[in-house]
């Protein structure tokens, strides 16, 4: 994405336009498609995230924020698939610590 946006309260063409321009900035700059979605502090994640991404040819998902919250929950997967209410899937991954 051209920044890190909240992932929660923002509409799914606002989110959309984010994934357009980051991916547009990467093949201009570096020759390269993005295909990791990469949030790592983000306040919320909207549940259709997956769908967004996939369609915009992202198949990875990677954050850290369920991390930091260790003392009071604990988000029992590192690794798992997360599915949007459509089916489509992405692939997840939360770090072994926040930093």
């Amino acid at each position: 994405m051209w920044v890190e946006p909240d992932l929660n309260m923002p509409d799914g063409e606002s989110l959309v336009r984010q994934i357009l321009v980051g991916k547009k900035y990467f093949q201009k700059n570096f020759g390269a498609d993005i295909k990791i979605g990469w949030n790592p502090d983000s306040f919320g994640y909207n549940w259709q995230l997956p769908q967004i991404y996939k369609k915009s040819g992202i198949d990875y998902f990677v954050t850290s924020k369920l991390l930091w919250a260790t003392d009071y929950t604990k988000f029992p997967y590192r690794l798992f698939w997360w599915e949007a209410p459509d089916g489509s899937r992405l692939l997840t991954y939360f770090p072994h610590e926040y930093a």
